[in-house]
Order: C-alpha cells, then sequence, then structure tokens
C-alpha cells in the first residue's frame, strides 16, 4: 500500500470526502426527504439505500485510487520522447 504523507495530497483527498459527503446529505437530506413530505415512504428508502450503496462504493473507489501504485506504463510514444 502506498500512501505519500504531504500536506496537498492529504487536503486534497480530504476535501475530495468531505464534497462527497455533502453531496450525500444534499441529496438524502434536502431532496429525497421533502420531496416525499418527510414521510418516509418504501420508495423514499430504497432510494435512499441504493444511493448510500453508491456513496459506499464510491468511497472505496477514492480510497483504492489513493492508496494503489497503479506503476508505469510504457508506451512506443513515451519512449519515443524520452529518447529525443
Amino acid at each position: 500500500m502506498v500512501f505519500i504523507k504531504d500536506f496537498a495530497g492529504i487536503l486534497c483527498s480530504s476535501l475530495g470526502a468531505l464534497a462527497l459527503l455533502f453531496g450525500d446529505y444534499v441529496v438524502c437530506i434536502e431532496m429525497l426527504l421533502p420531496w416525499s413530505s418527510y414521510t418516509p415512504t418504501a420508495g423514499v428508502i430504497i432510494n435512499i439505500i441504493f444511493f448510500n450503496i453508491l456513496v459506499g462504493l464510491t468511497y472505496w473507489s477514492h480510497y483504492k485510487a489513493i492508496t494503489s501504485d497503479p506503476g508505469l506504463i510504457f508506451s512506443f510514444f513515451s519512449l519515443l520522447f524520452f529518447f529525443l
């Protein structure tokens, strides 16, 4: 697992996670509940559960992206520009 502890990277990944959390709050609390007149119907609960599953998968993807080392992919053009 690779995690470089620099201030800019930690700040950007934290801001990304907070933006996702804020988006989850807005969709679930400010959009779905007023749409159903603040009564938790089965349709609203299913939508909130489905959306939170997608948010959880997004958090997992973000975590895997910031802690993995994809390595270096060589292509013909990168080798061509390397030798020029």
